[in-house]
């Protein structure tokens, strides 16, 4: 004969798994909610546009959806809070991050950036498709770059952030150009530029493939 494992509710605390002790938390703030506007299960669902049924398996069970239980927590004057380790508030991402022609975000884990004539691919970029606006690195350009600017930003720029930044670029190879280091020696290696490197490579580039000057004048199309 094969014994049932107890529902969630008859487990002691300390049979009680991470994930089940938070479902457990769930359905107790749904309830403390229903307690504190004298609402019922079918009062509540009918409150916030749920089925009945809806309430009841998340009181059960600890199932909903974050989009119902802040929905619950609203109603009821609570608000839900993201917190760090260091119980510290955790924003999100924000909505005015760069974004490509379709209007699409790009991925939250990797870096947009502004690409450059010399970024298309062998044979040009595609003649039946805009030329890309923005693009991003992929994680080995990504973790390159992050590691030799020795940063990692914690949100997307926007567009017009990555557009202002380019004047600034423009003004540090005139520098360079005009003030060159006496002891630069140009030695082939594999290109490692980053984003920063627009028709150049920039002075803070470890790479220098292209030195100050070899491509002025040229500019991208679309950017």
């Amino acid at each position: 004969m094969q014994l049932r494992k107890p529902a969630l509710h008859q487990r002691s605390l300390s049979e009680r798994t991470p994930a089940a002790n938070r479902t457990a938390k769930w359905a107790g703030l749904i309830r403390r909610v229903r307690r504190t506007l004298d609402l019922s299960q079918r009062d509540l669902a009918e409150a916030i546009g749920v089925s009945p049924a809806t309430i009841g398996r998340a009181e059960t069970t600890g199932a909903i959806s974050i989009t119902v239980l802040a929905a619950i927590l609203e109603l009821g004057g609570i608000r839900l809070v993201a917190l760090d380790q260091d119980d510290e508030p955790v924003t999100p991402m924000r909505e005015t991050a760069a974004r490509n022609h379709a209007g699409a975000r790009y991925p939250a884990h990797l870096d947009a950036w502004i690409p450059t004539l010399r970024d298309a691919p062998i044979g040009g970029w595609r003649h039946d498709r805009p030329v890309p606006r923005l693009t991003f690195h992929h994680r080995h350009w990504r973790d390159e770059r992050r590691q030799r600017i020795g940063a990692v930003g914690s949100d997307h720029s926007s567009e017009l952030e990555l557009r202002l930044r380019r004047p600034d670029r423009r003004r540090a190879r005139m520098f360079e150009r005009l003030h060159p280091s006496p002891h630069r020696e140009w030695v082939y290696e594999e290109c490692q530029c980053g984003p920063e490197c627009e028709t150049t490579c920039h002075p803070s580039c470890p790479c220098q493939c292209e030195p100050p000057g070899c491509n002025e004048g040229w500019s991208f199309a679309g950017g």
